[in-house]
């Protein structure tokens, strides 16, 4: 497994917003929407940063602009936002699209964070507000300053200024390299699924797996940050196309499961992993769209 590259540094302050009055902006989108967005952002640009071709991505785009891809649709992808992340740009190489992919994953991560613990639970976000290491959240590759913003927004009414000791990591516990590869698994497997989703016959799924080892791609996914091996492995293994329950079993299973392990690996806190176990909400995770069993288990056996 490569090593990930940190793409974004924490900083050395943070300010709470001041809340305004609520006629001022409008409200935010609702988390769960917010995260079907973002997952489907982030695989728009992991098509951008893979394809062989520009005719490839070209007619991926025809495809979505004449509605051929509704399977995507109806798994759960928010149409709209693949082809403007896949087709709305000339950045078809992996290294550019990997800053989106960050921002899109970011998102994803910090409004899964809202709904994972009781709303009114101002002491477990106070926690997590507190015990969150920068270092690690960003071994990840997320925007770590957003994800632990997050926690800190909840932790209080007015929410409060994250704990400076966050940023003060040991060296022993700035990477936990068997974590980083396990998201990188489970992201691998996510983006497989997805892209395998597509095809509508066994002789589709042959010419998606010949493209998924070709070298150009193996290359793509490695620079994504991504297990090429596993992208390959996990499209050539599939004997048949997969049906719409199949691939949003697939989705809710590898999204669950990388933000289990970001979650589970952001502290190196004694008790931290007991404390998830206790106070994650399953209810607040199935809301938007996780397997919030599955996302409790990973803290119960850590």
């Amino acid at each position: 497994m490569h090593s990930f590259s940190l793409l974004i540094t924490a900083s050395t302050a943070f300010a709470v917003a001041i809340p305004l009055p609520g006629s001022t902006y409008p409200s935010p989108p609702c988390p769960s929407t917010t995260v079907t967005e973002n997952l489907s952002s982030a695989f728009g640009w992991q098509l951008a940063g893979t394809v062989s071709s520009a005719s490839s991505l070209s007619q991926t785009c025809t495809d979505l602009q004449d509605k051929q891809l509704l399977k995507w649709l109806n798994i759960g992808l928010d149409l709209t936002q693949v082809e403007k992340s896949a087709c709305g740009t000339r950045m078809t190489s992996a290294s550019d699209v990997l800053p989106k992919v960050v921002v899109a994953n970011t998102e994803t991560t910090a409004a899964t964070l809202t709904r994972a613990f009781a709303a009114d639970d101002y002491d477990t976000f106070g926690y997590l507000c507190d015990n969150l290491s920068y270092k690690r959240v960003a071994g990840f590759l997320l925007d770590e300053n957003t994800i632990i913003n997050a926690t800190c927004q909840l932790a209080a009414p007015g929410g409060r200024i994250p704990n400076p000791a966050a940023f003060s990591v040991p060296e022993s516990e700035q990477k936990n390299s068997s974590a980083i590869a396990a998201y990188a698994d489970a992201q691998s497997q996510l983006y497989a699924y997805l892209y395998a989703a597509q095809a509508s016959s066994t002789s589709d799924l042959d010419t998606l797996c010949q493209s998924a080892s070709g070298e150009k791609e193996v290359a793509s996914y490695d620079a994504l940050q991504m297990n090429a091996e596993r992208v390959r492995e996990t499209i050539c293994a599939l004997q048949e196309p997969i049906s719409v329950e199949q691939g949003k079993d697939q989705m809710k299973q590898w999204v669950s499961a990388s933000f289990a392990t970001v979650l589970v690996n952001a502290s190196g806190v004694e008790g931290f992993a007991s404390m998830l176990c206790e106070k994650l909400s399953v209810e607040g995770l199935e809301s938007v769209g996780l397997d919030g069993e599955l996302v409790k288990s990973f803290a119960c056996n850590a």
